[in-house]
């Protein structure tokens, strides 16, 4: 028996695959799983932040991060579910109990309220609330979420713990710096390592992949060496804090902002647990004092690391964006039937399109700079290149008509025009032009004129044949009436005896004839002048 065909086998290990799993494409399932990650992910936050201590702040709240990725992830209208969701979680907690009912609550409000206000702003000022693309973005996102709503929260916070006879402004800076802190920290790095999911993109090449190894080896090191080892030597104390900060900057620079983030949760991981259990620099103080070292410890060290891996982002995706524009640009200059090309503020070549190298039958390279002048005609070059120059001081219309030599060795005439360009901030940034053969228009053009110059000689070869036969007509006239006069004087001189009157009028008419010819002639002379 034949076996079946593999593409049937893998067929119908699809369709089983397909069956299986059929719930768990509906919906209904997705939104259920979505809650349930929520609810977990809430929890787990709030036992760990308040694991440090039940009475003072901690040096990250983790629950304003994980309610405000939330409430930014779902629609408006599901916000009020989102955040009363969270209140049995807070209340039910085993490390709540002992806290009064009406701390709970305050604290509650304070952090509901503060990460409304927070989703809020980020939906209405940044255009993709879950990245921070520019700087720009990124000093929006810390001027609401780092500042503004985690300042204006700690007023209330601080009232909220004055039940524990805690001094006001000390209250109040350390809820402003344990919600500031999470939002710059926690934040972003959910952000980048959850939602948007960098496993799903392209896979990295082997050399990259080897690079982020020896990154993630070095960073657990020196976050090792820094916060978890024991050393009696006050130096080695004071300068192991800063091993880590040459890996802090090559995942910055490096891997940009999941770089970043995620090598600041490394250090955040090392110094807080390390802290917990007693271990490192911030060992041996009160809860306060431990949690106010961390933040400043902390502050000093993602802010501007942020900062950089944005800005190095930014970058990127600006000459991305260039390279891509000039891409296009040549794509489609090449494409287009005219010989495209442009210059720099130098006045020289920097490119030419495909159809321009076409006619000359040169490279690219041997056309840059002042190569492209080496296939115009002797005898036109230095009209040209004075022409350009004249154009170049005034920022004005280039255009002028030159011989190219073409690919086949022969001389074509090119019409050659440009306009200069400019940058986005009003600089100028050299000239573009196009060039377009006109070798057949000019021929056209002789031709047309040839044809026009034998017309006008036949029409002038008209006009003096009429004037030559109006000419003879009139000079005709009194010439045979001078000869019938002098053929009729003689005749009557002939005869025996000539009638003298006769003779004499016919001698007047030979004189008034000759007078009538003469003015004619005199006439002509004038008229021909």
């Amino acid at each position: 028996m034949n076996a079946p065909p593999q593409n049937l086998v893998h067929e119908a290990h699809a369709n089983a695959a397909g069956r299986a799993l059929g719930p768990l494409r509906s919906p209904s399932v997705w939104k259920a799983l979505a809650v349930g990650s929520f609810g977990v992910a809430f929890y787990v936050a709030y036992r760990y932040a308040m694991s440090f201590s039940q009475t003072t702040a901690s040096p990250f709240w983790f629950p304003i991060s994980v309610l405000l990725w939330a409430l930014l992830l779902t629609r408006p209208r599901w916000w009020p579910l989102v955040v009363l969701g969270t209140l049995p979680l807070r209340l039910w907690s085993d490390v709540s109990a002992g806290l009064p009912l009406s701390f709970l609550l305050e604290t509650f409000a304070i952090d509901s309220a503060g990460a409304v206000l927070t989703a809020m702003a980020l939906r209405r000022f940044l255009d993709n609330p879950l990245k921070l693309n520019t700087v720009g973005e990124y000093g929006l996102y810390a001027l609401f979420a780092v500042v503004l709503v985690p300042a204006a929260a700690a007023f209330g916070g601080a009232a909220a713990r004055s039940i524990f006879d805690d001094d006001y402004w000390t209250s109040w800076r350390q809820w402003f710096l344990g919600d500031a802190l999470t939002h710059l920290i926690v934040t972003p790095t959910i952000c980048y390592w959850v939602l948007t999911a960098p496993w799903r993109s392209k896979p990295r090449s082997g050399s990259r992949a080897l690079e982020a190894g020896l990154l993630s080896a070095g960073l657990v090191a020196s976050s090792y060496l820094a916060f978890v080892t024991q050393t009696s030597d006050a130096d080695f104390t004071a300068w192991r804090m800063y091993v880590p900060v040459p890996f802090l900057l090559w995942a910055a620079i490096r891997f940009g902002m999941l770089g970043a983030t995620g090598a600041i949760t490394c250090v955040v991981i090392a110094s807080v647990g390390a802290a917990l259990q007693g271990y490192g620099p911030f060992a041996g103080r009160s809860p306060e004092g431990t949690a106010a070292a961390l933040q400043h410890f902390l502050l000093e060290r993602a802010a501007p690391l942020y900062f950089i891996a944005i800005l190095i982002e930014q970058k990127e995706r600006v000459e991305r964006s260039l390279r891509e524009s000039e891409r296009l640009f040549r794509t489609t200059a090449d494409t287009v039937p005219a010989m495209i090309w442009l210059m720099g503020t130098d006045m020289l070549c920097e490119f030419v399109n495909q159809r321009w190298l076409d006619f000359t039958g040169r490279t690219l390279e041997q056309e840059r700079g002042m190569g492209w002048t080496e296939g115009i005609h002797p005898d036109d070059r230095g009209q040209c290149v004075e022409a350009l120059e004249r154009s170049w001081a005034e920022r004005g219309r280039f255009e002028h008509e030159y011989r190219v030599r073409g690919a086949d060795g022969s001389y074509r005439w090119v019409l050659d025009a440009g306009l200069p360009r400019y940058s986005p901030s009003g600089e100028f940034a050299g000239y573009v032009g196009c060039a377009t053969d006109v070798t057949e228009r000019r021929e056209r053009l002789a031709a047309l004129e040839e044809v026009n110059r034998n017309l006008a000689h036949a029409s002038r070869l008209v006009a003096v044949g009429t004037l030559t036969a109006m000419i003879a007509h009139e000079v005709n006239q009194p010439l045979c009436a001078i000869r019938c006069n002098a053929e009729a004087g003689l005749a009557l001189l002939g005869s025996a005896d000539p009638p003298l009157g006769t003779l004499k009028e016919i001698l007047g008419d030979i004189c008034r004839d000759d007078q009538r010819a003469d003015e004619i002639v005199t006439r002509i002379r004038v008229l021909s002048r």
